[in-house]
């Protein structure tokens, strides 16, 4: 299946994807007809990561579209001007299409077009920002981190826009993907410090990281680590002040759970 292209007709797609995940019940598959073209075309998603509002405008744009008179637009140019904001790729085998799906992106495919398309729909599952539970405050920021790694990295970016602040991401877990976040600053952080991290993370070998914590123990040596103390924290301004320092720190961000995790050189 990994390199089997798609099929043209849309039952074929259908019915193939459909002998692919018989055993997952929870993949959804939605027809939409578009009246203008006389074609159908047919969402897949798994069920409970949609953001159903934004899924279901396009559903309406679609079933709404009409033949233009004066200048004929390609079913194809039709369905690419409906989804372009959150149009994200192609997809072209079963075998990507299956990745796209459990890695909770929405996949819709029109009749006639062997290619589909890999829609990011995917609805955030987090807390809004608020003061850290943790690490109360009487002056200062008031916000703290949460679930989501990108909304963690902007919240450090709200305090530095400093060219020198260095974001570099990558995802780790060989079964669930976890996004993984170093930062620091260019010409702070030791070089052969950096490297070391890097060989750690890149030697981390597990299907899933559930938690920093476990990251932490991964990437540790009991021997000898380069990672004497490690201090937990909510707080942006907490990290921000110890990237900061004249010591060399590097920082780590998980978007499980909520907490930051600062390695301290």
């Amino acid at each position: 299946m990994k390199s089997t292209p798609l099929h043209i007709k849309l039952d074929q797609k259908q019915e193939k994807l459909k002998s692919e995940l018989d055993m997952q019940d929870d993949v959804v598959f939605k027809q939409v007809f578009i009246p203008g073209y006389e074609v159908s075309g047919l969402f897949v998603f798994v069920n409970g990561t949609m953001d159903y509002p934004a899924f279901n405008e396009i559903v309406l744009d679609l079933s709404a579209a009409k033949v233009e008179s004066r200048h004929t637009v390609s079913i194809e140019m039709l369905v690419i001007s409906k989804i372009c904001s959150v149009r994200e790729q192609d997809v072209e085998t079963y075998g990507k299409a299956k990745e796209h799906i459990f890695d909770g992106k929405t996949l819709l495919f029109i009749d006639g077009l062997a290619n589909g398309y890999v829609l990011n729909l995917k609805k955030e599952k987090i807390r809004t920002l608020s003061e850290p539970s943790t690490e109360r405050v009487v002056r200062g920021p008031k916000l703290g981190f949460i679930e989501s790694l990108q909304e963690n990295i902007g919240l450090i970016r709200q305090y530095s826009n400093h060219p020198n602040l260095i974001v570099k991401q990558q995802k780790l877990g060989t079964l669930e993907k976890r996004e993984v976040a170093l930062i620091y600053y260019e010409g702070k952080a030791s070089d052969p410090l950096l490297k070391e991290v890097n060989n750690r993370i890149n030697g981390v070998k597990t299907t899933d990281l559930q938690d920093s914590g476990m990251l932490e123990e991964l990437i540790e040596d009991t021997s000898f680590s380069p990672f004497p103390q490690i201090q937990n924290t909510e707080r942006p301004d907490k990290v921000l002040a110890a990237l900061q320092e004249g010591r060399d720190r590097q920082k780590k961000f998980w978007d499980y759970p909520t907490m930051g995790r600062s390695l301290r050189m």
